[in-house]
């Protein structure tokens, strides 16, 4: 069909347009995850990617999240996860496994101490009123 088209259009001597897609711009095309969570509903998978960053302001330490939510059907992300360790397998067997740096297991571990130290001096300092029913 699109041969007769052309044969016609050179018969009759026109011009052909070239119809361009039209794209439209995305203002941030990627998204660099360090963290993310997970939610299953129904038939949808709710994946929120998050981007955590910290910011310094008069000495006031913050940070900044941003998101992006991904919803994708189960069946759909089934086959995401079954490519994923496919791909995962392949690449271990070239490079070898898949680790975490050591630097930081030992950070995870430093944050679960300094954590425990906070909660148990809270319980110490623990002033608030007793239920007095």
């Amino acid at each position: 069909m699109g041969k007769t088209y052309s044969k016609m259009a050179a018969k009759k001597k026109e011009e052909l347009k070239i119809i361009e897609p039209e794209v439209t711009q995305v203002p941030n095309p990627s998204f660099y995850a360090n963290e993310f969570t997970y939610h299953v509903g129904g038939r949808d998978v709710f994946l929120d990617f998050k981007n955590i960053t910290p910011r310094f302001n008069k000495n006031q330490p913050s940070e900044v999240t941003e998101h992006n939510v991904v919803i994708i059907d189960t069946i759909l992300f089934k086959k995401l996860i079954t490519l994923g360790f496919k791909f995962i397998e392949e690449f271990e067997k070239k490079y070898g496994e898949i680790k975490e740096p050591p630097y930081l297991e030992k950070f995870g571990q430093e944050s679960l101490n300094q954590l425990k130290q906070i909660q148990e001096k809270l319980k110490k300092d623990d002033t608030s009123p007793e239920y007095f029913g």
